[in-house]
């Protein structure tokens, strides 16, 4: 692994997922028209490099919950610069980050719906283990 990504700038009217980090290429793409936006490019920047770092998914998992709660709580000049690059290149951003966030909580409140059933089978399996082993000793 390099010490930093690669970040790619290209068009927004390419079909390409947008300020986001690509883990199979090693690579945060970005778009260009975020150039114009100082201390946004410089926000989000910092928001995909932290996902470069992080290797747990739980912890990349509350990074983007944090980072979506200071986006839309935030009064600083960044945050303000943000939300405006945001609503500059699409008309639906709030509607967007709101159905990213709610997906977001979602898919976390429900993975403990399939770890739950894996975790029964492995007690049923440790107990049956057990019952086998307390049999011969009894």
């Amino acid at each position: 692994m390099t010490e930093e990504p690669y970040v790619q700038y290209v068009d927004a009217s390419k079909n390409f997922n947008l300020n986001a980090y690509d883990p199979v290429r090693e690579t945060i793409i970005l778009d260009e028209k975020l150039k114009d936006y100082p201390l946004a490019h410089e926000v989000i920047l910092e928001h995909e490099l932290k996902h470069y770092h992080l290797k747990n998914p739980l912890k990349h998992a509350w990074h983007d919950i944090k980072d979506r709660w200071r986006f839309y709580g935030s009064s600083s000049k960044a945050m303000k610069e943000t939300r405006q690059y945001y609503r500059d290149i699409n008309t639906e951003w709030q509607l967007k980050h709101i159905s990213n966030l709610l997906a977001n909580v979602l898919s976390y409140l429900a993975t403990p719906l399939y770890i739950i059933p894996f975790i029964k089978r492995c007690l049923r399996r440790g107990e049956k283990s057990i019952r086998r082993v307390l049999t011969g000793w009894i």
